[in-house]
């Protein structure tokens, strides 16, 4: 459990950085539905979230 917790804790800390990256800098935001957008750094985040998990 403590092994999961830690790949867990790394993968949130990984895909955090991908986002800062992305802070102030040009990216494209797309409507999933009504009042919920997801921009470019989402999406980079959880690809990046699926392969560590």
């Amino acid at each position: 459990v403590n092994s999961d917790l830690n790949i867990a804790k790394e993968a949130a800390i990984e895909a955090g950085g991908l986002i800062l990256g992305y802070f102030k800098a040009d990216y494209e935001i797309k409507d999933k539905g009504y009042h919920n957008p997801v921009t470019t750094a989402d999406h980079a985040a959880d690809s990046r979230l699926k392969e560590i998990l």
